[in-house]
């Protein structure tokens, strides 16, 4: 039985081989966002579809409103964060994996941003306040507050 190789090729997909994607990942570790376009202009086709399906999805929940997040920026977020994080790709894992779970994972962050806007302007600054509730003794009120254990 022969073993199966995982290298960076196979697990990414159709690439020109794993020496020159490795070396190309190199420079890219290197600073080089010229090797690093090329290396994802294989991927944005497939970004964008997985983009434009997973805010479709997003909306139907609720998570999202329609116009509240486009493709286009998803995308753009998604390959800003990858340039940063670039060096915390686990070498096991092939860019497109990793491109489509950190798009996942920027897509969540957005989503949880938008529920927490969307809290906090729910609120309006003009209403009245609630009004302070109402104990009918202090014993009410100190079975709820306790500031110490002991007595002093």
């Amino acid at each position: 039985m022969t073993p199966i190789d995982v290298s960076d090729a196979s697990i990414s997909g159709p690439a020109s081989g794993t020496l020159e994607n490795s070396t190309a990942w190199a420079r890219c570790l290197d600073g080089d966002r010229d090797a690093f376009q090329v290396l994802i202009s294989a991927h944005l086709d497939e970004l964008f579809a997985a983009a434009e399906r997973d805010i479709r999805y997003q909306v139907a929940l609720g998570d999202l409103r329609d116009g509240d997040l486009s493709a286009e920026e998803l995308v753009g977020e998604t390959l800003l964060r990858a340039w940063r994080d670039r060096r915390t790709r686990p070498q096991a894992l092939g860019l497109r994996a990793w491109l489509l779970g950190l798009q996942f994972r920027v897509l969540m962050r957005i989503v949880r941003q938008e529920q927490l806007l969307r809290r906090l302007v729910s609120v309006s600054l003009e209403a009245r306040a609630p009004e302070p509730p109402i104990y009918d003794d202090d014993e009410g009120f100190y079975e709820w507050f306790q500031p110490d254990e002991v007595v002093r």
